[in-house]
């Protein structure tokens, strides 16, 4: 969260002046963030609320309350924050773009996707904001909606490797096995050491019957992380399909020790124990 936080308060630092004999509203803005980027939540927010009683309309301190808010914990009052900031400036696009995050927390679906749609229309080129929509829009299964927008993030930032492996499992779930390993190829080749990448291509690498590839991925997948039972599920699985049954119950039982609560039925099923 502090991570988060100092982000948005170095975007506040950027919407303020920073120019001599600056009137009691900015000075006050501006420390308040220096405040919250030294860890300093309390002075911060007084300082914000200082700028507010020197300029009620000021959406920036109102902004730099939300996120203060948000850090503490009380979503409500980040909301509010935030509504009065959009009341006062309604094109401040990272506004929208807060409020949604702060209305997924609160679970008002709904109106966080409104948010998220509005910044976007605002700024058409807001890559966090595309991303995002497309992640909630693949976790409620609108696969085809999701693939279009993280079509459009692949375009903004073409070697971030997410968006390829989320539409790739759009595309998986729809069915288009090529489109779907075409993505975790670039997936793995853009970050060789995510485990997922290599554990969803040797799913679809086996759906396509190509499970001597498919065992690879697995094996990629363990190499990287040794506990991951699931990879080790899957391999049994694979070598299960190609007969090779001392291959698969060797799998399927280091999945078992690794207590994957599949491990079990499909040691029955396929070693007979």
């Amino acid at each position: 969260m502090r991570k988060h936080l100092s982000a948005l308060i170095i975007v506040l630092l950027l919407l303020t002046s920073c120019g001599k004999n600056e009137p009691p509203t900015e000075e006050h803005l501006k420390k308040g963030s220096d405040f919250v980027l030294n860890d300093d939540l309390v002075n911060g927010e007084k300082e914000y609320r200082l700028a507010i009683n020197a300029d009620a309309k000021n959406w920036r301190a109102y902004y730099g309350l939300a996120t203060i808010a948000e850090n503490n914990g009380n979503l409500q009052t980040a909301l509010l924050d935030l509504d009065t900031a959009i009341k006062i400036n309604p094109h401040f696009t990272l506004g929208y773009y807060s409020r949604a995050s702060v209305q997924d927390l609160l679970g008002n679906d709904k109106g966080g996707m409104k948010d998220l749609k509005t910044a976007i229309a605002s700024k058409k080129d807001f890559f966090l904001a595309i991303f995002i929509k497309g992640r909630r829009e693949y976790s409620e299964g609108n696969f085809k909606q999701a693939i279009s927008d993280f079509t459009d993030a692949i375009k903004l930032n073409p070697d971030y490797y997410m968006p390829y492996s989320l539409r790739g499992t759009c595309y998986y779930h729809q069915g288009d096995m090529n489109s779907a390993l075409a993505d975790y190829n670039m997936e793995v080749k853009l970050n060789p050491d995510h485990t997922m990448g290599y554990l969803n291509r040797g799913v679809a690498n086996g759906e396509q019957k190509n499970y001597a590839a498919a065992i690879q991925d697995m094996d990629n997948a363990n190499r990287i992380d040794p506990t991951l039972s699931q990879a080790y599920l899957y391999k049994g699985l694979f070598y299960a399909k190609m007969g090779k049954k001392d291959s698969a119950c060797y799998n399927l039982t280091l999945a078992q020790k690794l207590k994957n609560p599949q491990a079990d039925a499909y040691i029955k099923q396929v070693c007979g124990k």
